[in-house]
Order: C-alpha cells, then structure tokens, then sequence
C-alpha cells in the first residue's frame, strides 16, 4: 500500500509499524522465525536488512542500474540473505545469479551461477546448510563448500521446505505440486487439484499439512502424512566397506558425490550411527585454544602480535566465525572489533576437507532423527564451548527437539 512496508497483528490487524517507503513498492519481502529481521528488495529498489525491534536499518546494497532482483530468502537464523537476480545484457540476453550476502555485514558469501533463467524461488533448509532455487529447474547448493549438489529437472514457480529439513515441495505451471527428498533428491510423491499454475507453498510448523497457491484464486490444504505412508522408505543395509568408503566421500570437495554420500548413510541409520559415533568426538578445549589466543591477541600491545592473529583467524576460515561474532557482541576495542568486521566480511575461503566432513556428519544425524542420533549429537554438543563443531551440533540437537 503506497509503496510502505506494513507490520499489523494478525490477531487484531493492529498496525504495529510502517517504514520502507519506496516509489516502486516492495514486490519481495522475508522475514525470519524470530520476526527480528526483515528482507525487502524489488526489480527496480536495492535489496535492503531492516532490524525490527527496535526498528532500524542495517544495510541496504544498490543492484546496479541494469539488475533485478527476483527472489529473495533470508535464512532461519538470521545469518545469511539469498536473492536471486537478474542482469539485462546489451545483446539483449539475460544473466542470472544467485547472491548470498552476510547480514551482519552486508558482504557476498557466494555467487551462484548456472540457471538459464530467471531466478523465481529460493528458500533455505532449516538447518541453513542448503539453499534450493527454482525456475526451468531446480537447484540445490551447499553452502558451506558454495557448491552446487544436486539438479532436479521439474521446472517451479515456487519451493518450500519442510520444517524438519526432510522434504522439498515444488510448484509451476503444470498445476502440480510436487515432493522430494531433500537428502537425496528423489521424488516422493504428487498433489494434483489446481486448475492453474501454483504461485505459493507453505508447510504446516508440524509439517503435516502443505498450503499451495494457485492463479486458479484457490488455496488447497494437503494431506503430507497420508500421502508420505504410501511411499516406501529407502532403508538400506550398508557393508563395513561401504560405510568407510561412504565416509570418506564426506570430505570430498565434489559436493554431488558427498551429496551422494549423505543420501545413502541417512537410509541406513543402523549403519551410520554407530560409523560417526566411533568417527566423531566432542571439541577438547586443547582444540579450541589457538582460537582463544588469536581473539584475545587482536587486543595485544604489539602490532606484529594483532597481525599474526588476523592471519590465523583467517586460516581457520568458517570455524572462527562464531568466536569472532561472540567477541563482537562483547564491546572490543575500536581497532579489534574493525579487524573482526574485517575478518567477517572477507571472502570465504573453501573449507578443508575436515570441516566438511564434521559438517555433513551432523547434517546425516540431524536428518535420521533417532533417539540415537539425537543422543550422538548431544555428546558432541557438550565440547569445548568456542567451537564450531560444538555449535554446529548444538543447534542440530535444539532443531530436533523442537519437532
């Protein structure tokens, strides 16, 4: 309405703020779970952050005078923005892209490239590791290595994910909404009804219920459960070669074939588990201790001392970020706390293969789910308190018992 962004109380349609003025309007808008921050962007307007409560602007990134912007997700926990975009070229042809900006700084994590055609849809897995987009395909990209991992050739207008991370919903001008499985991509099942092509998805928090959209002016309740009781599940039987071999493809940079990897291990949990129970241990503080002493040394009276901690702290990459996003939060010096935004909105380098590894280890047990894989992820998020590996497996365990 007049170009404004509108917040109202959906019990009372209370306006609760208006902000966000823009002459074009505001054609995309996400929001995250909290509802603390708030993704604007359009195909002519910049693609803008805004804190909520209390309201402010974070940043806001003009596209350039021949982008668009034409989908946008913010991550579930605030970390990460995703916008799929657009370039007109001077022959006449379109380049699309997928940016992934930092919200903390504003800075590109990632470029995506690949698509032939305009960006429609992207939305991030719970767990925040997956970004899936959509137009004449479907792609998903793991994030942590900026990779591509998977290409599923159903054309969609419109994705949705599951709150358990499990499931991938599609939609497009076939009037068909389509299920697949995240981990490994395969289709489970169809819902057919719509009369016109599907705009929207949305999963049910319990995830038994999907709402789809349609330009037929129907919106159509299905029935997740029912459908998924009908599809058998994959459950596999793994040999101690095959786990060892299964395992070592989780460190490997060809993120298809570690995708491969993740699909098979999550169908044979009686396998996999006690594999990374045995393979996987909590962070010792001893781990963890070059990252203490680099974060306090970006404080050291000697300058070559700060030097020799920004380029350690830049060594170890992605592991250090939630140190270094604690040790902002807790007031450093001016000239620390410009190394750390430093450090933070730099280029991300690949992680090793080690990192990997833990990574998509604690994706496989989050998407088994047991009691057992619940339990492994618990020990591991009992080590050393600066850790990635135990961060990374905290959340995994808060996510699970949230279901």
């Amino acid at each position: 309405m007049n170009g404004v962004i509108r917040m109202r109380d959906v019990e009372t349609d209370k306006e609760l703020a208006n902000f966000g003025k823009s002459d074009a309007g505001h054609r995309f808008l996400s929001m995250t779970n909290s509802g603390n921050l708030l993704a604007s962007g359009s195909w002519s307007d910049p693609l803008t952050v805004w804190n909520i409560n209390p309201q402010r602007l974070l940043w806001s990134v003009d596209k350039g005078p021949r982008d668009l912007i034409s989908s946008l997700a913010l991550s579930s926990d605030g970390m990460l923005v995703a916008a799929g975009m657009e370039r007109e070229m001077s022959t006449g042809y379109s380049a699309t892209r997928i940016v992934l900006r930092d919200v903390g700084t504003g800075s590109v994590r990632h470029r995506f490239g690949g698509h032939d055609a305009r960006v429609v849809a992207v939305v991030f897995s719970p767990d925040n590791k997956t970004l899936a987009s959509g137009t004449s395909d479907i792609r998903l990209w793991e994030l942590l290595a900026g990779k591509e991992r998977c290409r599923i050739a159903a054309a969609t207008l419109c994705l949705a994910i599951s709150p358990n991370g499990k499931i991938l919903a599609s939609g497009g001008d076939n009037n068909i909404v389509h299920l697949w499985e995240l981990a490994s991509g395969r289709e489970l099942g169809r819902f057919a009804g719509h009369q016109d092509l599907i705009q929207s998805l949305r999963f049910s928090p319990d995830g038994k219920r999907l709402a789809s959209g349609s330009r037929d002016s129907t919106v159509l309740i299905w029935d997740v459960v029912t459908l998924l009781a009908q599809v058998a599940p994959r459950q596999l039987t793994l040999s101690t070669k095959e786990t060892a071999e299964l395992w070592n493809d989780l460190s490997d940079s060809d993120a298809p074939r570690a995708y491969r990897a993740i699909g098979i291990l999550s169908s044979a949990p009686a396998e996999t588990v006690p594999l990374l129970r045995q393979r996987l241990q909590p962070a010792t503080e001893k781990e963890t201790q070059p990252l203490k002493t680099f974060i306090a040394d970006l404080n050291s009276d000697e300058f070559n001392t700060r030097d020799r901690a920004m380029d350690g702290l830049s060594r170890l990459g992605v592991t250090a970020w939630p140190a270094l996003r604690a040790a902002l939060a807790n007031k450093p010096s001016p000239e620390a706390r410009q190394r750390i935004e430093q450090l933070l909105a730099s280029r991300v380098q690949a992680p090793s293969p080690e990192v990997l590894r833990i990574s998509r280890a604690i994706e496989i047990l989050e998407q088994i789910g047991t009691a057992a894989a619940d339990s492994l992820l618990s020990a591991l998020a009992r080590g050393s308190p600066e850790a990635w590996a135990t961060q990374e497996a905290r959340a995994a365990h808060e996510r699970l018992n949230k279901r």
